[in-house]
Order: C-alpha cells, then structure tokens, then sequence
C-alpha cells in the first residue's frame, strides 16, 4: 500500500501499486468497516514522470499522505510526487489534472478542511525552501484565493494538516520550528513557539508536532543519554511536561499523533507506541509493530484512528488508540 486516506469513521481508502498486467499502474480501493473485503474503485496509468531513483533505488508513484478523500466520499485528490495534482468528484471513480492558481497543473499537497481544499506548493523542503504561500478553494473548484500565513523572513511552510476544525502548519527556519494554527480556516495565524525544557543537561532543542485544536505537543532533546522529555501547552498555558518515555536512544519520540480533543497522545518510539493521557499516564498499545516512522497517522474520531507503517500494513483502532488490528497487508492486495 502506498497511500490511504479516512474520511469517515466508516469509510476507508487506499492507493496500491503493483497492478497485475499494469507495472506503471496504481489502483484506488474503497472499504467500508462492516466490509470483509475491499472492493476496486478504479485503476490510473501512472503518469511518466511520476516517481524517480535517486541511485538507491526508485521511489513510489505517491507518498504515504498523498491522497485526501472528503467526508462528502466523493470528493478527493491525489498528489503524484513529480507529475502534480489530480482530482476527483465521483468517489475516485475519475481523476483530471487540477489547475492551480497560476493557471498551470497544480503541484504540491491538498489539504481538505470541511467543504474546502488548501493546496500548498511545497514537496520535500527545508527552511526557506518550503513554501510559502498557501491557497484555499471549494471542493471540486480551481478560483483559488490565497491564504495570507504569517510567515517570517527565511521560513516556509512544512507539514500543512487539518483536524477537527483546526489547521495546524510547521514554520520551519534555519533557527527552528514553531507551529501555526488557524481555527478560522485560514483567516488568521496564532504561532505557538515551544519552550526547551527546564532540565539539566537539556539542548534547548523543541520540535512541535501539528496536531490536536487546542494543544501544543512538542518533542524535546535533552542530551542526558538520549533522553526525551514530551511537553505540552494548551490554549496558550505555561509550557509543562507531558512524558518521559524511556532512557537511550530506543525510546526517542519519531512522531506524536493527536487520538481526542487534545485530551490523549500516541506517542511512536523505536521500541513501540505508548498512549499518555494528559494526566501523563503512560500506557502501551496492542497490536502495532515495533520501530520505524509510519508513512502516516491519524484518527477520524476519538475512537477510530488509522496507522499506515513504512512497510505498506494498515492498522486500525476503534477504541482510541488502545488495541490494533490490520487490515490491509499487502497480500490482500497481491502485493
């Protein structure tokens, strides 16, 4: 599996390569959760530029986050990595190229925010690399209007998403990251820039996380034996701690995912995931895989959330992050 996409608690999504009789191909399937198997939405020629090797080998048509379906489940768009943007308005059953802003095939990631898409320019970047313009338009429309962010000199706009009413965007500079929320789709920015952590031995090195409406959670390095302390501010509070999930460089935090109203956390370490309430409460989690970043998380609900590994699984978990189960192995799609 390449990409998947859950725009309702019920409904799932998923990009596959590996189309028998169609090497160059990728199929759309759709599956719902009383389905007990997935059902083939459509099937699109890969375009030739689409996918690259960069001497290590060739990487994937689409990302892990390329493709973002609405809760409508008829609207949706797919990203190719070097071939830019396409849309659908029929469940994925067609695709046609957007056209973006400048009048030209639209490039970069779509992000859909209730009846709205936000399309950044920006594939993989850094710094002032990234972008730094955003647009929004009516699902299905290209009279896109430009999104005013209050970008700084030398920063761009990295790692864009949308949750529960909140668009949450990284602002990544030469000096750092901090994190740019809008709870009015776009209208205007607060900037929540994290706090290092008081504690002896600290870098005063923070990385924010785009996640939850009203929380801040940030990753901080320490330099004690590799020791990471995960911090939290809500609604603008005095920064405090969240989480110590270990000792040594197995239990560096690669990612925070946001599982209810900024209330609870998945937290992925090399060693496994943990679940902390915001009391700090440290729990594992059944049924994930150990180690490695995941191509993506995310949860539709307080209860169901979805995990795409880098190893093509989906998993997914219906009460809130506590147990997993797969549902996607890539057998299922004879890969």
């Amino acid at each position: 599996m390449l990409s998947h996409s859950a725009p309702q608690a019920d409904v799932v999504f998923a990009v596959t390569d590996g189309v028998k009789g169609c090497p160059s191909c990728v199929s759309l399937w759709r599956r719902t959760s009383t389905a007990s198997a997935w059902a083939p939405v459509a099937t699109l020629p890969r375009p030739e530029k689409a996918g690259y090797d960069d001497g290590a080998g060739p990487f994937p048509p689409v990302n892990a986050t390329a493709l973002a379906m609405a809760p409508d489940g008829k609207h949706g768009y797919l990203a190719w990595d070097t071939d830019g943007l396409l849309a659908t308005g029929d469940g994925g059953r067609t695709w046609l190229p957007v056209t973006g802003p400048d009048g030209a095939r639209a490039r970069g990631s779509a992000v859909i925010d209730g009846g709205q898409v936000l399309l950044s320019m920006l594939d993989d970047c850094g710094g002032a690399d990234c972008a730094d313009k955003l647009w929004r338009a009516r699902l299905g429309s290209v009279d896109w209007q430009e999104v005013t962010v209050p970008l700084r000199t030398g920063e761009g706009l990295f790692d864009l998403r949308a949750r529960a009413g909140a668009l949450n965007g990284i602002a990544v500079s030469p000096e750092g990251e901090s994190l740019l929320r809008s709870t009015d789709r776009g209208a205007t920015w607060t900037r929540v820039t994290p706090e290092p952590n008081p504690c002896a031995g600290c870098s005063g090195t923070c990385t924010p996380y785009p996640t939850g409406t009203h929380a801040t959670v940030a990753r901080c390095m320490t330099g004690d034996s590799w020791t990471d302390v995960v911090r939290i501010s809500t609604d603008g509070q005095p920064w405090r701690d969240l989480a110590r999930p270990g000792v040594g460089e197995k239990h560096q935090v690669q990612w925070v995912v946001a599982v209810d109203d900024d209330q609870t956390f998945l937290l992925g370490t090399a060693s496994g995931v943990l679940r902390v309430d915001a009391a700090g409460d440290l729990e594992g989690v059944v049924g994930l895989r150990r180690g490695g970043y995941p191509g993506a998380v995310g949860f539709v609900t307080a209860k169901v959330g979805h995990i795409l590994g880098e190893d093509g699984q989906l998993t997914r978990s219906e009460d809130g992050g506590r147990t997993w189960v797969e549902i996607a192995p890539a057998r299922t799609f004879g890969g």
